[in-house]
């Protein structure tokens, strides 16, 4: 589970510094007008996200690891909510730049959404080949 934890982590790394900067160089070279002050925020709320996530997940992989599958899905759950109240706080708080808060965020939603389904079902695939 440590193996796990650390691949996670790299490419959890490696994807929010990658998306971060390309986001941010993408807006601030292309289109200036549509960078908001509060950018940084998203690529750290994710990274964040993303490392309460596995901690989550390998604590209850060694305590019960029958129940991976419904915690998975229970902090999917959280992490929509979460996302939700995010997103919420954002709109009502700061009521500028609004929709381009939300595409942003929206595309680093998906990017890790995608990211974690692809890691955990190879390394659900490769726990299954093993045993």
């Amino acid at each position: 589970m440590i193996a796990l934890r650390k691949k996670f982590i790299i490419w959890l790394t490696v994807i929010v510094l990658i998306l971060g900067w390309s986001v941010y160089g993408g807006l601030n070279n292309y289109l200036p007008k549509h960078y908001f002050e509060w950018y940084p925020f998203i690529p750290v709320y994710f990274y964040v996200l993303g490392l309460s996530f596995i901690l989550v997940i390998c604590k209850y992989e060694k305590k019960k690891p029958e129940k991976v599958a419904q915690v998975y899905l229970l902090i999917k759950t959280v992490k929509i909510l979460i996302s939700m109240l995010f997103i919420g706080i954002y709109a009502l708080a700061v009521k500028i730049q609004r929709m381009d808060f939300l595409i942003t965020f929206l595309l680093f939603y998906f990017t890790y959404l995608i990211f974690e389904t692809i890691f955990f079902y190879r390394f659900e695939k490769t726990l299954k080949n093993e045993q």
